[in-house]
């Protein structure tokens, strides 16, 4: 059985514009982690550019240490949003009720810009990757209200 604290979680935010200094759902994403019960195994600003998203996506789900992936940003409808092309052609399954859950309760916080989200989550190999908007509220709301209830649970099933 796996315990909660053996489930790393890597970080990343998704970004041309972000830094350090004023990455504020990166920041709220690695405070929730660490505030957890898993481990936070890293986090990091990733360039919107095309491949590189990809290829980190992939340097972590082949971490034997990573068994979550969590991204904030590039999920919105311009043509510089890269993020929903470059992973989800790595899921092997797609859970697709994140999104839609993800989408419903977002709406009681934006009304109807919920829809311009396209939050989503899959699993490649036996790593589950959550995709969120950048905003700091999103990834509360997709933390707080989706993702650690669930993270757990859900890996003891793909380890089944």
């Amino acid at each position: 059985m796996t315990k909660p604290a053996d489930i790393g979680v890597q970080l990343f935010t998704i970004s041309d514009t972000r830094k350090p200094e004023n990455d504020r759902s990166g920041e709220l994403m690695a405070w929730k982690i660490e505030a957890s019960p898993f481990e936070l195994i890293g986090q990091q600003i990733v360039r919107e550019n095309q491949g590189e998203i990809e290829e980190k996506i992939k340097q972590a789900v082949d971490n034997p240490q990573v068994r979550a992936v969590i991204t904030s940003g590039g999920t919105g409808l311009s043509d510089r949003d890269r993020t929903i092309e470059e992973i989800v052609p790595l899921f092997e399954r797609k859970l697709e009720g994140f999104g839609e859950l993800f989408r419903q309760l977002s709406y009681d916080q934006v009304g109807a810009r919920c829809l311009l989200s396209r939050a989503t989550a899959g699993r490649a190999k036996k790593t589950l990757i959550f995709i969120l908007p950048g905003s700091p509220k999103a990834v509360e709301l997709g933390l707080d209200e989706l993702i650690l209830p669930v993270l757990h649970h859900a890996i003891e099933v793909i380890d089944q």
